[in-house]
């Protein structure tokens, strides 16, 4: 289920401009269409930093094509442009958690074995701990501010697409 984690009215868009310019449908949908761009690029950067990642570290991104494909861009009403991801961890990759107990994982929640992979990827099976209070330490998930990077990358990109949009609603010729 896609997960809204950002939107932005098309209001303010014509706020650059005086009178009663709107947005057209078709440049909201190219700005969504931008807005997606920048952050998958903003994304992709984090993704390169990744590799410097030790273990133990808090969880980064997920070096996947998935994870990138995973962002779109949606009207809601009349002029805002809304940002989804299917991700479901994007939450935590964006804001960010500390390092917490997985107490879902021992046996006395069913859990008696995990698989894994070790460091040279064999598959290697776990036990879980005896009790809760033991439980395995998940290292939590490192904040990732590519979404706020890539908002205020479209923004300076935008002003293009709008730019367009106005000279036609001017002449009267926007569809």
């Amino acid at each position: 289920m896609a997960q809204k984690i950002k939107s932005t009215y098309g209001g303010s868009f014509a706020k650059m401009v005086a009178g009663d310019y709107k947005p057209s449908r078709t440049t909201l949908i190219k700005l969504g269409t931008l807005i997606v761009d920048c952050v998958v690029a903003e994304a992709r950067k984090d993704m390169a930093k990744e590799a410097r990642r030790k273990t133990g570290d808090p969880v980064g991104l997920p070096q996947s094509e998935r994870f990138l494909s995973s962002f779109t861009s949606k009207l809601y009403g009349q002029s805002t442009v809304e940002i989804y991801s299917t991700w479901p961890t994007i939450e935590q990759l964006t804001e960010g958690t500390d390092p917490y107990p997985m107490t879902w994982l021992t046996r006395p929640n069913g859990v008696n074995a995990v698989p894994m992979k070790d460091s040279m990827g064999r598959l290697i099976i776990r036990a879980t701990p005896l009790s809760t209070q033991d439980a395995w330490i998940h290292p939590g998930f490192a904040r990732h501010n590519f979404l706020q990077r890539g908002m205020t990358r479209a923004k300076k990109e935008m002003a293009d697409i709008v730019r367009e949009d106005l000279k036609e609603f001017l002449a009267g010729t926007r569809k």
